[in-house]
């Protein structure tokens, strides 16, 4: 039995999920013999170490863990022969050489994938332009700068590294992928067969920082009804199949990358639209669209703008944020007149393989980097020792397993977390349904109090002048009762006084009843006059609003007048010195007219001049005539 010997190499990277596990992904899974390959992945809440060859992975919870895992690490490279690590993110390799280790025990190289070497909260807060920490830099400079080898995938990247990090022994390894199988996926299109087929994609999971927020924007931007778009993939808010935007842009949902050149030809899409607010370090999904033959349309920010603008194939925004421009470019493009355009810049993707780098390129190139590093002698861990390393490792690590979590089927739990984590996020959408709900109804209910407090303070206003008014009758009330007290104490006196009187006293009751009816008569008049001062009082108070912009006006009348006055003072001294100019034209006329009479006399006499020398000729004409012709000829010859 032949045993195989092979450098081993262990990937220590965080807990993203973005392009670097496709890219440690590319690595590990090769055929090649002379490499195996090992992953420690250390996310905030777990820990996962993966033997790739053998298909087989331990889930560790840091907590559980004694003495933290920096000390495995160690454990790791004596048990495994580790020859060569190779670092995936800053903040696993510094906590690794913090814990009381200057350097690791075996050589490392490390590839900075992002913008985070220099600012490590660049996607917690997305923003367009990275924002260099000193303190972090500064932290990190030891570490990239005892690595063997820096890879980047970008040349735009790399300037940035190189600025921050000089000591850095850079190298640029573009992300190569490989080619998908050619088929043909069955999808049920979204538009009808009467709406037209000018389809732009956008491909990828988009979040804040892949401009999420503005694909709504762009879509409701363009005015071509013959225009949609279609993203495969899905956002931040919608994670399932349909309408982001009814009639304009369609969400496909999840996808695996081999089918993304499938996907974009049965939604028949001719170009591909990015959407990135933040900077990219290279873009896994730039090449396969143009793996797929998709122009592309990218903001002109980190290496998106580099690689278009090197290849020309597509076109750059200045703004990630303009929807308007990008709108206008994504019609110009689909429209009539961007045919030309648009098939020349295919066509600089026939064959695609200069734009697109091939893991068939890329890989060799960072095994060439593990070989330069590696020691000597190293790569002589067998097979079975490497085995063997891996069940020590798993027996010491027992403790700190999570309880109930089967490492071996691991894979197999894998659906029921999916379907639980669809139900949550079900769940969660009746949630923010009900949320929704709720504050529409809150909202009615505060528009339902506010009328009810406009009502409450108009019969407050209201109630106030009934209690005036009522305040005034009652004044009047005690009035007459006062008088009427006087009128029946004078009626006593004058009853013991005289009987005679107690008719008319009868009488004067009788009228008193009437002066009583007259007086309720009159109070209910005077009610009426009451009002109708009200309302001259207030169309007394408009009319002096009105008399008071009528002054206004008359003011501004008057300073109109006055600057009228002057401008005519103006005008006039210009019709004075127009009617001087006058007078100087006419003798300049009169001067010409006389000058024009003597030119017409020399005229006459040069006239007559030229009469009596044709005359004059006429004769001498006649006079050669007669004459011999051999003098005429003798004259005409001395005439010459």
């Amino acid at each position: 039995m032949t045993i195989g010997q092979r450098l081993h190499i262990l990937h220590l990277t965080d807990g993203n999920r973005g392009g670097s596990q496709r890219h440690i992904a590319d690595l590990c899974w090769s055929n090649g013999e002379s490499f195996r390959h090992f992953i420690l992945r250390i996310a905030p809440d777990s820990i996962g170490f993966c033997d790739v060859d053998g298909d087989r992975l331990l889930a560790i919870d840091p907590e559980r863990l004694a003495g933290g895992w920096p000390a495995l690490l160690r454990v790791l490279i004596d048990e495994l022969a580790i020859g060569c690590i190779h670092a995936h993110a800053l903040a696993p390799l510094l906590a690794a050489t913090d814990n009381g280790a200057t350097a690791l025990p075996v050589p490392y190289c490390l590839t900075l994938h992002d913008l985070r070497c220099i600012d490590p909260d660049f996607f917690t807060d997305p923003r367009a332009e990275a924002l260099p920490d000193a303190h972090w830099i500064a932290r990190c400079a030891p570490v990239v700068g005892a690595a063997g080898a820096v890879i980047v995938p970008s040349a735009w990247l790399a300037g940035i590294v190189r600025t921050h990090y000089p000591d850095a022994a850079l190298a640029v390894i573009e992300n190569g992928i490989a080619r998908p199988p050619v088929v043909d996926l069955p999808i049920e299109l979204p538009w009808t067969d009467q709406q037209p087929k000018a389809v732009y994609a956008i491909a990828g999971a988009l979040g804040p920082h892949k401009g999420s927020e503005s694909l709504a924007r762009v879509a409701n931007a363009i005015a071509n009804p013959g225009i949609a778009g279609v993203l495969i993939g899905y956002t931040d808010n919608q994670t399932e199949a349909g309408w982001l935007v009814p009639g304009k842009l369609y969400v496909h949902g999840r996808y695996q990358h081999d089918e993304l050149p499938a996907l974009l030809k049965a939604y028949s899409c001719r170009l591909a639209y990015f959407p990135n607010i933040v900077p990219e370090s290279f873009s896994y999904v730039l090449s396969e669209v143009w793996q797929a033959g998709l122009p592309a349309l990218v903001p002109d920010v980190g290496a998106l703008g580099e690689r278009v603008r090197n290849s020309g194939a597509g076109w750059l925004l200045d703004d990630p944020r303009d929807a308007a421009s990008a709108a206008a470019m994504i019609e110009k493009l689909l429209g009539p007149d961007g045919g030309v355009e648009l098939a020349a810049a295919t066509r600089r993707l026939d064959p695609p393989g200069v734009a697109v780098p091939d893991i068939a390129v890329t890989r060799p190139q960072v095994e060439a980097v593990y070989r330069r590093l590696a020691p000597a002698g190293a790569g002589s861990a067998i097979a079975q020792n490497a085995d063997a390393g891996w069940t020590r490792i798993g027996y010491q690590t027992r403790a700190a397993r999570f309880p109930g979590i089967d490492d071996s089927f691991l894979d197999a739990q894998w659906p029921s977390l999916i379907r639980e984590e669809q139900s949550l996020r079900t769940w969660n959408a009746k949630l923010v349904g009900d949320v929704g709900g709720l504050e529409a109804y809150a909202l009615r209910i505060q528009g339902h109090f506010e009328e009810c407090v406009t009502r409450a303070r108009r019969l407050e206003a209201d109630i106030s002048q009934l209690k005036a008014r009522n305040d005034r009758i009652e004044a009047d009330a005690a009035a007459l009762r006062t008088r009427s007290a006087g009128l029946e104490a004078q009626v006593s006196d004058t009853t013991s006084r005289n009987r005679d009187l107690e008719r008319d006293m009868v009488a004067i009751q009788s009228r008193n009843a009437e002066l009583e009816r007259h007086v309720i008569a009159l109070r209910e008049r005077n009610t009426r006059i009451e009002g109708d001062v009200s309302a001259l009082i207030a169309r007394n108070a408009q009319l002096e609003g009105d008399v008071f912009a009528l002054t206004q006006r008359n003011i501004e009348l008057d300073s109109s007048v006055v600057a009228l006055k002057e401008r005519n003072t103006l005008v006039e001294a210009g019709i004075a010195a127009i009617k001087q100019r006058n007078t100087r034209v006419e003798a300049d006329a009169a001067a010409l007219s006389s000058e024009l009479g003597s030119t017409r006399d020399r005229l006459v006499a040069i006239d007559a001049e030229l009469a009596a020398r044709r005359a004059r000729a006429s004769q001498l004409e006649r006079a050669l005539a007669v004459l011999p012709s051999s003098v005429q000829t003798w004259l005409l010859r001395h005439a010459r």
